[in-house]
């Protein structure tokens, strides 16, 4: 591999971390933020509302503590007590939910200016932080599978984006040529931000390398999102993307850490 190559991968890979190493889209409009909550609140028995009181990254369970509210009584004069309960619920992910966090940027009035949405990964989640969880479907009172984890914390979202992307791990996004399982070694042909390069070049791994498969490309820095794959499993043709080492990387070399390869 060449100087010259090495420096547009780094600057690929730059591009990569920014655009889809942190999976992300602006909200600039307040208009955008009503169709969203409208959407969600055309069914609000899919929705469930509460405080996260732990997250189990392992078993892709986040428990949160929704409140629930009973009337003690049917008089309307004077107003029967309520009484408030906290419930303890048990949130079960899978790779196909989206855990998305809202960023809100307020001017110096605490007015709401700016918005940004970026899809994390469960860990992101913190304890104490209040979430919006909607399901996908709901029978006889019972709420299944989980499409959409979301949370809002407040930022300014140039400084949030820019320090996400520093502190992402880099993805070299290619095509792969061959695998050379026995010698350690995959050929494939870089992508210099969109476009192809004709020019194949080469990383070697070690034989304990994680490899995964994804379905959604642009979900390649979401974890849980990944599937447990192996070496045998890499094809002449598919996307792949390899977990560079930073500090490496930053030298101008490619140390691979994971292969990470498309089933689209």
């Amino acid at each position: 591999m060449t100087t010259d190559t090495n420096t547009k991968i780094v600057w690929a890979v730059v591009a990569l971390v920014i655009a889809g190493g942190v999976v992300y889209a602006f909200l600039p409009t307040k208009n955008d933020t009503q169709q969203k909550a409208q959407e969600v609140t055309q069914n609000p028995s899919l929705v469930l509302q509460g405080t996260v009181a732990g997250v189990n990254a392992e078993k892709m369970q986040i428990t949160i503590d929704t409140v629930v509210t009973k009337v003690m009584g049917t008089e309307k004069i004077p107003p029967p007590p309520v009484s408030t309960t906290i419930v303890g619920k048990t949130v079960v992910i899978t790779p196909a939910t989206k855990i998305e966090k809202i960023i809100s940027q307020k001017n110096a009035k605490g007015e709401v200016e700016k918005q940004g949405l970026a899809e994390v990964n469960i860990g992101d989640v913190q304890k104490g932080t209040q979430v919006t969880v909607v399901y996908e479907s709901e029978k006889d009172g019972v709420l299944s599978g989980v499409s959409q984890v979301s949370f809002v914390v407040e930022a300014n979202i140039e400084e949030y984006f820019t320090a996400q992307a520093a502190n992402q791990t880099p993805y070299i996004k290619g095509q792969v040529v061959a695998v050379d399982i026995a010698g350690k070694s995959l050929s494939y042909n870089p992508y210099f931000f969109n476009t192809l390069a004709t020019t194949t070049t080469s990383v070697a791994f070690t034989a304990d390398i994680p490899v995964y498969e994804i379905d959604d490309p642009n979900r390649v820095a979401i974890t849980y999102a990944r599937t447990v794959a192996t070496l045998a499993d890499i094809r002449s043709g598919q996307t792949i993307f390899i977990a560079a080492d930073p500090a490496a990387l930053k030298t101008g070399k490619v140390v691979a850490q994971a292969f990470i390869i498309s089933a689209k």
